[in-house]
């Protein structure tokens, strides 16, 4: 690529700086060594209670047991923890209790009162309707506890889930460790979000560039992304907004960024002018999650608890799309196919980081902030491939607006020629009316149909080369509007394609649709046009009087 493309000059400083900000996030995963809480003795047992047939008015008779398998997956009932803490140490010390899950805000804590042989719920100072008991508001439920010298406290825990993925084993940190960890994480998320915004920045400035469809795609897949991570992350709650509320919109967000990152795959791929059926079959998969969003409108009280679990395997049949994909596209669009490849590839690997620290804890830092580097990752390589994808095209535009003005320049210099042999040759207006009639050939335009693969679906570029094709043949237009008013500028564009001498695979190509799509527009526009069956259309355009 040239150098002297703007688009480069102001892409690169913020590439370097992405790249560094990225580098400084990737060093921070070293893991950090914890002090033991040697001092304090925690154990829990835990009651199933898929029926709900429990209540706290009868604590005594909650049959708890103790076990450690507490990922119960997609679980609707509720569950009962007891926690027995003693602190065995000669000061007083107040540690965190802590569970796994991430997806439910439904918890309720209590103490065990010695002297009045009953339970309290501890939460007092918060709005419950729109928060449960937890101390702190992190994505993680979490309880304080400051415990006295030799003291042994018993609480119980309440948790209800209408479905979620639910991970309720329970740990405990020191104080100290715990807010140490929520501002590492804050560091985390602020330079995500950081990251994430810039970039979104980015992807609207060369929206406004290029004008091209893709970056409305992109754009929404970046922005349903931030608000969906910042729904995980409990950035929206505590806001006076109710869970239920919150719990809607990240699933809207998450629909959306499935739906957009699929188009947004076909427009990168170029999808649109390599199969028609694999086209209608995603169009007929996208109205699937629009039907989804339907019935979680109109089941707005308990379509969330169906919804964990159904986007599950929407997400897997979406991976499963972009798989066909990418084997309909290794051919034909190989140098597209390798940059999708390798900006997909770089999250995938990072989510297997994840996934895996999540199970073994290899690392001290939380295993989602590989989630994120990974989407970080991903949306710097599409940002500038797409931009790099699309400049070369516009580079290729401009050498393609040369050699067509240098063939127009040819032309021009011919009939003047003929227009000085006036004297010496009678007969040359008939030279002159024959060359202005001619059938303009194919050759003199495919480049720029080449080079826009399917732009003429944008107003600028089907003005653009409206004017060009004006100029080689300045009769047609004219005559094509006087004989048919009633025209659409859909059908004018494809009669035009047809008067060049276009096929039907190659006007399918130009203009982004179906070749049975193409088809079908030349019978409606003959039978509009009242062109007889016998006559076909390049004859009749040819002839146009």
């Amino acid at each position: 690529m040239s150098s002297r493309n703007p688009l480069f000059r102001f892409s690169s400083p913020l590439l370097k700086v992405l790249a560094l900000l990225l580098i400084a996030i990737l060093s921070s995963c070293s893991k950090n060594n914890q002090d033991v809480l040697e001092q304090i003795n925690f154990s829990y047992q835990v009651c199933i209670d898929p029926e709900q047939k429990h209540s706290i008015e009868d604590w005594k008779s909650i049959p708890f047991e103790t076990t450690k398998d507490l990922k119960l997956g997609f679980y609707r009932g509720a569950i009962w923890m007891k926690f027995i803490v003693k602190n065995n140490s000669d000061e007083q010390n107040t540690i965190v209790i802590k569970n796994e899950d991430v997806f439910n805000r439904n918890y309720k804590f209590y103490e065990y009162d010695s002297i009045g042989s009953s339970v309290k719920r501890v939460a007092k100072e918060y709005d419950l309707a729109f928060r449960d008991d937890r101390s702190f508001n992190s994505p993680n439920p979490n309880f304080k506890i400051t415990l006295a010298v030799n003291e042994e406290r018993i609480f119980y825990q309440h948790i209800t889930s209408d479905g979620r993925v639910i991970q309720v084993t329970p740990s405990i940190l020191s104080l100290t460790d715990y807010v140490d960890g929520m501002n590492s994480d804050s560091i985390w998320n602020f330079s995500f979000y950081g990251i994430i915004l810039i970039i979104l920045l980015i992807n609207f400035i060369y929206w406004r560039m290029f004008k091209n469809k893709i970056y409305f795609f992109y754009t929404f897949y970046v922005l349903s992304s931030i608000i969906f991570y910042a729904g995980l992350e409990g950035y929206l709650f505590g806001l006076g907004i109710q869970n239920h509320l919150i719990d809607h919109l990240v699933f809207i967000c998450l629909n959306g960024l499935i739906l957009f990152f699929l188009f947004f795959s076909c427009h990168f791929l170029s999808i649109y002018t390599i199969s028609s059926k694999f086209m209608t079959i995603l169009k007929y998969y996208a109205s699937l999650f629009i039907v989804l969003m339907v019935y979680q409108i109109v089941f707005f009280k308990t379509s969330i608890s169906y919804l964990h679990e159904i986007y599950n395997y929407a997400a897997a049949s979406s991976m499963l799309m972009v798989l066909f994909m990418l084997v309909l596209a290794i051919k034909s669009k190989r140098y597209e196919t390798k940059f999708y490849l390798a900006a997909l590839l770089s999250y995938l690997i990072f989510l297997s980081i994840g996934i895996i620290d999540s199970h073994l804890d290899l690392f001290s830092g939380s295993y989602k902030n590989y989630y994120k580097i990974g989407f970080i990752t991903e949306v710097v390589i599409f940002t500038f491939t797409v931009v790099i994808i699309l400049a070369k095209g516009d580079n290729r535009r401009v050498e393609l607006e040369v050699e067509l003005k240098n063939s127009n320049k040819a032309k021009e210099e011919t009939l003047k020629r003929l227009l000085d042999l006036k004297d010496e040759n009678e007969s040359f207006e008939a030279v002159i009316s024959q060359i202005k009639e001619e059938k303009i050939e194919k050759t003199d335009l495919l480049a720029i149909f080449k080079l826009l693969e399917s732009n003429l679906s944008e107003e600028d570029d089907w003005l653009s080369f409206k004017r060009k094709f004006e100029e080689l043949n300045p009769n047609f237009l004219p005559k094509l509007h006087k004989k048919h008013p009633d025209l659409s500028k859909t059908e004018i564009r494809l009669l035009t394609l047809v008067k060049i001498g276009f096929s039907q695979k190659e006007i399918a190509k130009v203009l982004y649709i179906a070749e049975d799509s193409v088809k079908k527009a030349k019978q409606r526009v003959r039978k509009k046009m009242r062109i007889s069956p016998e006559v076909a259309l390049p004859e009749y355009l040819l002839n146009l009087k």
